[in-house]
């Protein structure tokens, strides 16, 4: 929003919004664009700051897992959360395969959710 504008783009975006419009997704159409756009988006971005603070002292990724087992001891859902995602996103040896699996699940996800909303007919031509 406060960063760079990339006019180069503007066509790019100009046949997304083509594509879903015949697709059928009518005055959602910004919202079904903003939700391919947004979430991939934020999961880089949130890969891109895990990059930069990884050897970071005390935000040392090690000494937050520790943490976090500490913190969710007591609490079964958020432990097998840390164990079976958080931990291979973070994990040196495991994390660059966890952070593009992780992101081919949120493109993924999000197109089917869009295509199941459509095949419901959820939206209307505008």
């Amino acid at each position: 929003m406060h960063g760079p504008s990339f006019p180069a783009a503007m066509p790019i975006m100009g046949t997304g919004i083509r594509v879903l419009q015949s697709a059928g997704f009518g005055a959602a159409v910004g919202m079904a664009y903003g939700a391919l756009l947004d979430r991939p988006i934020l999961t880089i971005t949130v890969g891109d700051d895990r990059l930069v603070h990884e050897d970071d002292g005390s935000r040392d990724h090690s000494r937050m897992m520790n943490e976090f087992a500490a913190a969710s001891a007591d609490n079964p859902g958020v432990r097998l959360l840390s164990e079976t995602f958080i931990v291979q996103l973070v994990d040196p040896a495991t994390r660059e395969r966890a952070r593009r699996v992780n992101y081919g699940f949120v493109v993924d996800t999000v197109i089917t959710g869009l295509e199941a909303r459509l095949a419901a007919g959820e939206f209307t031509r505008s």
